[in-house]
């Protein structure tokens, strides 16, 4: 099956989500605390779905930053380092504050 079959399969099955339950397992984390990053958007949901599902994508964005600040942070300081990345994350995605970081020579991720 080529590209098109791949893109054929995925507009008749729709996206392919997660459960909660798989979420946790995979980013160490209990249920309510995925279900508390879904409801602050650190994690996708796939809209429509119930029970509700993940977008796979967004678990493996927030593994990565996860990876990250749990090697460089002890235990509960993790989730404030998490916290305080994914503000930065938000605001840095704002018009107004990615152009005044590109002016001034800073690194912006669009």
């Amino acid at each position: 099956m080529g590209v098109s079959g791949g893109a054929s399969v995925r507009a008749t099955l729709g996206d392919v989500g997660i459960s909660v339950e798989q979420a946790a397992r995979r980013l160490q984390a209990s249920q309510p605390t995925i279900r508390k990053w879904i409801g602050e958007g650190f994690l996708d949901a796939i809209p429509g779905r119930r029970p509700v599902e993940v977008d796979p994508r967004s678990v493996v964005r927030v593994e990565r930053v996860l990876e990250n600040v749990r090697e460089a942070y002890p235990s509960r300081e993790w989730t404030r380092a998490l916290a305080a990345f994914l503000h930065d994350r938000d605001l840095t995605r704002e018009l107004g504050v990615a152009e005044a970081m590109a002016e001034r020579g800073g690194y912006v991720d669009r």
